[in-house]
This record gives C-alpha cells, sequence and structure tokens, in this order.
C-alpha cells in the first residue's frame, strides 16, 4: 500500500490539473480595419511623384526622321541646355517643372484609357504621348505646336 500511495497521488494530481486547465477559457479579441486601396494602373505608379531629369533631346524626331541631337546630359555639344531641369508629376494631376531657382505648377491630363497620351497645360497646351517607361527611363514624344521633340528622362 505504501508504494501505491505515491503512485495514486500522482495520478490524482494530474487528473485535477487536466480539469483545471482544460476547462480554463480565454476570450480574445480581434480588431479588424477595413483599408481602401487605390487601384494604380503601372504607367501610373512609374510615373507619377518621381523627379525626372532630361538625359537627351532629339528635335524634329519624324517617323522617317529620328531627328537632331539638340542636348544630352553632359555633353559639350549642345544647343540646348536643360542641365537644371526637374519635372515631377503628382496623381493629383498637377506637374512641378524646375528650371534651377525658378519653378512653375501645371495641370496635365491623361488622353486616354492606358494613360499613355498626355495634356500638359503650361500655360499653353503640349501634347505629349509616353513612347516608353520603366523604373530607369521616361521618353516622351512631344508633338506640340509641330515641334516633334523626343525627351528622354531618367530618375
Amino acid at each position: 500500500m505504501k508504494k501505491l500511495f505515491p503512485c495514486v497521488t500522482v495520478i490524482t494530481i494530474l487528473w485535477f490539473s487536466q480539469l483545471t486547465f482544460s476547462s480554463c477559457s480565454k476570450t480574445v479579441t480581434k480588431t479588424v480595419t477595413d483599408t481602401v486601396t487605390k487601384v494604380v494602373t503601372p504607367i501610373s505608379s512609374l510615373l507619377l511623384g518621381k523627379q525626372w531629369i532630361v538625359d537627351s533631346l532629339y528635335v524634329n524626331y519624324t517617323a522617317s526622321n529620328p531627328g537632331t541631337l539638340a542636348y544630352v546630359r553632359g555633353g559639350s555639344n549642345n544647343t540646348q541646355n536643360l542641365d537644371n531641369f526637374i519635372v515631377i508629376m503628382w496623381p493629383d494631376l498637377t506637374q512641378l517643372f524646375i528650371n534651377g531657382n525658378s519653378n512653375s505648377t501645371y495641370t496635365f491630363a491623361f488622353q486616354n484609357s492606358d494613360s499613355t497620351q498626355l495634356l500638359i497645360h503650361n500655360p499653353n497646351v503640349d501634347y505629349a504621348r509616353i513612347v516608353y517607361l520603366s523604373e530607369k527611363y521616361l521618353t516622351i514624344y512631344d508633338s506640340t505646336n509641330s515641334a516633334l521633340s523626343y525627351y528622354i528622362y531618367k530618375p
């Protein structure tokens, strides 16, 4: 009997602890927050909110003529100086145009469903088409007033 007593004691303790722990309940409160996500087109996510600087500019660019190189960043024979130009297009459809110490704010609009055609009011009206857009380059064809300019920007 003396040998059986410790064994019964251990079994009794385990049985009571099982009842105690299994009958415990824990209340968990979860907070759920709804998040509204704005759908962003691939073009707008690459284009908007970045500082774009002119890397090169071709003038008189047409389908049959690649135009004349008027500016290349770091070049010595440029006919135009665009070293201080920065363009930022914001999601609220405003464009900040910086030229050295001066800046201007214009509005713009996407003119087609794939957001490749732009109408920029600066203060006149510029018609432009996004030809190429990646993380590293933005190429815009500006056909305003037959300027036929082909701008290549980089962030």
